[in-house]
């Protein structure tokens, strides 16, 4: 008996944790909008990790690119390649911060959770 209303209770448990996963990834950005410009900022570790894995691939991509001159296409291949983590990069900013605006300086109509 002791067993099964442990295993209830952690069910619901789990359920409740699911419940605010959910809401915090609603509302929680990992980017916002920047104050000058047009675009995104980091401003939590989900953030700073994305930006970190796409200055990665791109340094990977140079890498790459310079021990393997000399073959065809390689122009090619490191051009889809930038594009492609780019567009990733573009991709998770524009899926988990605000909508982008142009911005341009502090206004009295920004919002705390979404404006740096």
């Amino acid at each position: 008996m002791a067993r099964a209303i442990r295993l209830l209770h952690s069910a619901t448990q789990s359920k409740k944790r699911q419940q605010v996963m959910k809401k915090s990834s609603k509302t929680g950005y990992w980017f916002k909008r920047r104050r000058y410009g047009w675009g995104w900022v980091p401003v939590t570790w989900q953030g700073w990790l994305t930006v970190f894995v796409f200055a990665v691939g791109i340094i990977g991509i140079g890498f790459v690119a310079d021990r393997n001159q000399g073959v065809d296409y390689l122009e090619l291949w490191v051009i889809v390649a930038e594009v492609v983590l780019a567009s990733g990069l573009a991709l998770a900013c524009y899926k988990r911060g605000p909508k982008p605006k142009w911005r341009w300086g502090k206004s009295s109509d920004d919002n705390p959770q979404e404006d740096w």
